[in-house]
């Protein structure tokens, strides 16, 4: 009898120490380490809604909804602040500026979350090594997710994937990264740019579908040794571009394979300036001005792609471009 006693105080306490803290006010910081913080009611919120400032901390917001002032007013519906080994799931924000914002930190997670009419959905600044996974983002002016560093730390080893980004002005950027990964993503109907990478290195883009982009599928800008394999870019004004103009820094040894790059308005691979690429085993058809372009014909490698149009103006079998 003592022994089921013992037992039944022992499975009591683990209930006690296992329960989630709740969370009921704007303005609340979520301070301690290792906590287990719930959302219990739905907040709306004229300034930062939750403020996350210690380590190893879950906050499951209980598919409960963080609305904001709007997006045109500051306001942050989660900020993570130097915290590292946070974890935000299983909710919605809306109407905020920034919805998720993490800063300073690393070894986060951000999952199933929805968030809606903001600037920039989630942002990663000067984040490292964590996980923005199986979230939905629309309408954000701004960027969807955005990754990007300050002046001492940078933005590297994060992943972005399996993410829903809808009517974004851009989907995802990345600046000043290295050895990022942006992976099975779904995006359309960007106002500007599917997927933006400006100044990276060694990063892979892959799996990704971006349809519908007003601009370009994924831009590359004075970035180097990315991976851009295996994404779909269909029925957008550009493909994949290397470059945005001829006087910026050049995009060299980037590999380009098995991407699909179809009914593109203008052109479906473009490399406006760069060295050393490797375009391989694409399929790029029916778009509208060319399916191949390179403005550093031979300087390139294009080898077993499918395509009808380049700027060399063979076609297939001929040329640098094949």
């Amino acid at each position: 009898m003592r022994i089921i006693t013992f037992l039944a105080v022992l499975t009591f306490l683990f209930a006690l120490s296992a329960e989630s803290i709740p969370v009921r006010d704007c303005g609340t910081v979520l301070d301690t380490p290792g906590g287990r913080y719930r959302l219990v009611r739905n907040l709306e919120c004229t300034s930062t809604a939750i403020r996350i400032t210690a380590d190893d901390i879950e906050f499951n917001l209980g598919r409960r909804t963080i609305s904001g002032p709007g997006s045109g007013a500051s306001a942050t519906g989660i900020l993570v602040d130097s915290a590292d080994n946070v974890h935000i799931l299983n909710g919605q924000i809306n109407e905020v500026t920034r919805g998720i914002l993490v800063q300073s930190a690393s070894n986060n997670r951000i999952q199933d979350v929805s968030i809606s009419d903001c600037t920039i959905g989630i942002s990663l600044f000067s984040t490292s090594d964590s996980v923005v996974t199986s979230n939905t983002i629309s309408s954000a002016s701004s960027v969807g997710i955005f990754a990007f560093p300050d002046n001492v730390a940078t933005v590297n080893n994060n992943r972005i994937s399996e993410n829903t980004i809808v009517n974004s002005f851009r989907a995802i950027a990345l600046q000043a990264g290295n050895g990022n990964q942006i992976i099975n993503n779904a995006v359309s109907d960007s106002q500007e740019v599917g997927i933006y990478l400006i100044q990276t290195v060694n990063d892979l883009v892959q799996g990704n579908t971006i349809i519908r982009s007003a601009l370009v599928c994924i831009q590359v800008s004075e970035s180097n040794g990315l991976q851009i394999l295996n994404n779909t870019c269909n029925d957008n004004t550009r493909g994949i571009v290397l470059g945005n103009n001829l006087g910026e820094a050049p995009n060299n040894d980037n590999t380009i394979q098995w991407n699909t790059t179809n009914q593109n308005s203008d052109i479906g691979i473009f490399i406006v300036i760069g060295t050393g690429n490797v375009v391989q085993g694409n399929t790029s058809l029916n778009n509208t001005s060319s399916d191949m372009w390179d403005n550093f014909l031979c300087e390139n490698t294009w080898t077993s792609n499918t395509f009808v149009t380049d700027n060399e103006g063979d076609g297939p079998g001929a040329g640098c471009i094949q």
